[in-house]
């Protein structure tokens, strides 16, 4: 156990290069449909998913020095490229890792093990409460949905839903609430319908998996939050770009 959450943090390290150049350049390309946006995204679930490093001559993500098991039977240093920081580490942060850290060959578990130990067990336990919380909301929704009425063509009218969505990955089905008006449920049909024939409803779950492995890094959440932004404004475009000025007026205030 211990092996896998060192590899899944090896590959959050890699990953969290990889976030921070797709937020980068999602400053930089803002005048570019988000749909290409969507692509950079895809890059970084690579990233968190696939334990496979392409090698490259060139590449935008630093090379990175991989923890490996054994370091609980080593003693942890500080180092980087710049010697004056080495220097600082050396007086300062070295000699306390030295101390507290280092591994002792009379005792019985050196205090690194420790530390990995409780690592990978917080690890664990905050996956087991994410997945609690997944499958409770998705029976909860599940349990909504089941006085929903159809109303043709993989649309159903629900009075328990506050919004409209996509719900299902083997057969996906768009939900409407019940209040909404003949016209704004076309112009909220165009919308979920984009979800459906871009694969969002494949693409998020996945997404939202790597979010479970990888809750303990920040980075990861904060992809989520702009991936989920970003689905829904590529979706927007998709959308509108079948309409004619005065249409996407109309989308436009029924979506706002």
């Amino acid at each position: 156990m211990d092996e896998i959450f060192l590899d899944i943090v090896n590959l959050s390290l890699t990953a969290s290069w990889v976030v921070g150049v797709v937020l980068l350049l999602r400053l930089l390309l803002r005048p570019v449909p988000k749909k290409y946006v969507c692509l950079l995204w895809m890059v970084v679930l690579f990233r968190l998913l696939c334990p496979v490093t392409l090698e490259a001559e060139f590449s935008l993500v630093p090379q990175h020095q991989s923890i490996q098991p054994e370091i609980v039977y080593t003693t942890p240093q500080v180092q980087t490229a710049a010697e004056s920081i080495n220097h600082i580490a050396d007086e300062t942060i070295n000699p306390i890792l030295a101390q507290t850290s280092a591994p002792n060959p009379q005792g019985s578990v050196n205090p690194l093990q420790i530390y990995l130990f409780l690592a990978a067990r917080l690890w664990l336990l905050g996956i087991a409460v994410l997945c609690g919380y997944t499958l409770i909301s998705w029976l909860r929704l599940r349990q909504q949905l089941r006085e929903a009425l159809p109303a043709g063509d993989g649309v159903y009218l629900c009075d328990t839903i506050a919004s409209p969505f996509v719900f299902g990955i083997l057969n996906p089905k768009i939900y409407l609430p019940f209040d909404l008006a003949e016209e704004e449920q076309q112009w909220v049909l165009l919308h979920e319908r984009s979800h459906i024939a871009r694969r969002d409803f494949l693409l998020k779950p996945l997404f939202w998996l790597a979010v479970l492995l990888h809750w303990m890094n920040p980075l990861v959440w904060l992809a989520w939050h702009f991936y989920s932004r970003d689905v829904e404004l590529a979706c927007d475009e998709q959308a509108i770009c079948q309409l004619d000025d005065k249409q996407k007026r109309c989308y436009s205030d029924t979506l706002r």
